[in-house]
């Protein structure tokens, strides 16, 4: 079960069904696999003869997930690969018939327990962050040899931390006498500057977070991954996409108005000349949240957002 290596629960699972509404014989994309929470929920609505396609750069998270949806139908297909790259991998005759695409952007609960890759703070591991061992940058070589310039800037574009400058100038005094090597080590000093009151997110979660962003180039993921998506889906096929923070968040809104936009034309332009007929309909005008009683259950969906696009042309 997968319960035995992750208390796993997929975020905001009735609320993606009831958008995707995937069918039998129906080709879906989960582009985040991660321990197949969703994935399994899709397979099970799709099967016998609908197609899976899944993408997650973990390995590990893989072994896991095929061992789940291969109790439910061998029909899927998973790729260890960026899903930014899908149409890639994605048969070219099935581009243009993709009934429904899901981007879960979270990061899974592997990678918080165990992984010995350093994404948790409460933990002693390598300073690592990256989810495939296949990249080249880690988390130790941003503050161990980044300029003092460059640290802060991350955290600020990508943890949107406030103390951005007093965090970085502790890391930078701290490794001139010593490099960071584990996550701990870094989460320590981190606490040690803020001081932060009892009660409130632990104080490295958003060095954390950004260390992460930055190392696995997520945003840029999501960009290129997202307008991928919506190229490949075919008319009536949605694209569900659930972010855990404002800058996700603002990524996906963004991609989601422009794709529904029916005038293109310039904001001082007195009447409409491009024509354009809008291709999307935007089916979440404020992003869907979880209930209470999941939070009760999960309290890791509780900053999860949903939003959903169709394709109407």
């Amino acid at each position: 079960m997968i319960e035995k290596y992750c208390s796993h629960f997929p975020v905001l699972k009735d609320e993606i069904l009831q958008f995707l509404q995937p069918q039998k014989g129906q080709i879906f994309i989960d582009g985040t696999l991660g321990l197949a929470g969703h994935s399994s929920e899709i397979l099970k609505k799709i099967k016998p003869c609908g197609h899976l396609f899944a993408f997650d750069l973990d390995q590990n998270n893989i072994n896991l997930a095929q061992k789940v949806l291969q109790k439910i139908s061998p029909n899927f297909t998973v790729f260890n690969q960026n899903f930014a790259y899908m149409s890639d991998f994605v048969p070219l005759t099935l581009q243009g018939k993709i009934d429904g695409v899901l981007l879960d952007i979270g990061l899974c609960m592997t990678h918080l327990k165990n992984s010995d890759r350093g994404f948790s703070f409460l933990s002693e591991e390598p300073l690592d962050m990256r989810f495939s061992q296949q990249q080249s940058l880690k988390a130790s070589e941003v503050v161990n040899n980044f300029s003092e310039k460059e640290i802060i800037d991350i955290l600020k574009n990508f943890g949107q931390e406030k103390e951005a400058r007093k965090i970085t100038k502790a890391i930078v005094e701290y490794r001139k006498k010593n490099l960071f090597q584990s996550s701990k080590q870094l989460a320590e000093l981190i606490e040690k500057v803020k001081k932060s009151k009892k009660g409130k997110i632990h104080p490295a979660t958003q060095t954390f977070q950004a260390l992460r962003i930055f190392v696995n180039k997520e945003l840029d993921s999501l960009q290129k991954g997202l307008k991928e998506a919506l190229k490949i889906i075919k008319k009536n096929a949605k694209v569900a996409v659930i972010s855990f923070h404002s800058l996700e968040d603002r990524i996906v809104k963004n991609i989601f108005r422009q794709a529904a936009k029916k005038c293109i034309c310039p904001p001082l332009a007195l009447k409409c000349q491009c024509e354009r007929k809008a291709k999307f309909n935007i089916l979440t005008k404020k992003p869907i949240t979880p209930s209470k009683e999941e939070i009760a259950q999960n309290k890791a969906s509780r900053s999860a957002r949903l939003r959903i696009i169709e394709k109407i042309v």
